[in-house]
């Protein structure tokens, strides 16, 4: 899988989803992987940030921390997952940049 390039708002908005969807199976498939709760409520806090077109602050950019713990949680076992996260976490921290 190539590297996910998150360069505008509705591409951030379809990898989130892609992300939510595929945090919803790994709970089905692992419900006692308990970080994968915390992810979904980042990736959860990350759409109601940035719904209807909306900035986040820098103080929700600073509350975010999916992208470490895609590195420390899944970097290894499930990279492709790891990398959606890890793009997810970069474009909302540059979110306003993007067209």
């Amino acid at each position: 899988m190539q590297p996910v390039r998150i360069v505008s708002r509705a591409e951030f908005s379809r990898v989130l989803g892609e992300a939510r969807a595929e945090t919803e199976a790994l709970r089905t498939a692992m419900p006692e992987l308990e970080v994968l709760e915390v992810v979904e409520a980042q990736l959860g806090f990350l759409a109601e940030r940035t719904a209807a077109g909306a900035e986040p602050s820098a103080e929700d950019q600073a509350e975010v921390e999916v992208g470490p713990l895609a590195v420390r949680n899944f970097e290894d076992t499930r990279p492709a997952y790891a990398t959606l996260l890890k793009e997810l976490d970069y474009a909302f921290r540059r979110y306003g940049a993007l067209p």
